[in-house]
């Protein structure tokens, strides 16, 4: 998919129409923001647009999330919403075996491993860094499941081993839905029984 510059997403957003179907979710504090295609640059847009665009709509206050594919029924408000559950793996924790998009082992030099932070909190805030970009966002879960990993990342560009390297954490953040925990050990799987990436717990982390 075509990455869109930040004119473009401005002008794509102002241009719909008041009855366009259009998402939004709670983020943060703020009451909504527009979903963010991942590592797109429209990533790079989303507070720009939250700050901006979203609070001229005419719907819009600062209790309520609009739900996907009914903009204009009625709103939910927060407080009503299923809470997700506290991360049961929060903590700082660091890649140490990660997969390809064909699920085998990536090849990660051990210098760049060490550099791999995941860092969750008990409310889902999460940040990551696989060597290049700093990812930021928030993981959801139900049941025991992750439900969601919604995210945002800054934009350099991360060629060779780092960029594989990344693009696997972004497979990893994009597809987790179990969660394996063990002594000092996390394994995030895809909803297949995958394994996607292992991390070992850092006593140094925040």
């Amino acid at each position: 998919m075509r990455s869109l510059t930040l004119p473009a997403v401005l002008a794509t957003v102002l241009a719909l129409p008041a009855s366009a179907d259009m998402v939004f979710i709670q983020q943060g504090p703020a009451p909504f923001a527009l979903p963010a295609p991942q590592a797109s640059a429209f990533g790079m847009a989303e507070a720009f647009i939250r700050d901006t665009v979203v609070n001229r709509m005419p719907w819009g206050s600062a209790g309520v999330v609009v739900q996907q594919g009914i903009p204009h029924a009625p709103p939910i408000p927060i407080e009503d919403r299923e809470a997700s559950e506290p991360i049961p793996f929060a903590g700082g924790w660091q890649v140490t075996e990660i997969m390809d998009d064909e699920g085998r082992p990536l090849e990660v030099d051990a210098d760049l491993l060490s550099l791999s932070e995941f860092n969750v909190d008990l409310d889902g805030a999460f940040t990551a860094y696989a060597g290049c970009n700093r990812i930021f966002g928030q993981i959801e879960m139900r049941n025991g499941l992750v439900a969601s990993a919604e995210y945002g990342m800054t934009m350099m560009a991360c060629p060779g081993p780092v960029g594989d390297f990344e693009r696997a954490m972004m497979r990893v953040l994009d597809s987790a839905s179990l969660v394996a925990i063990g002594p000092e050990m996390l394994v995030l799987l895809d909803g297949e029984g995958d394994k996607l990436a292992e991390f070992a717990l850092r006593f140094d982390a925040p």
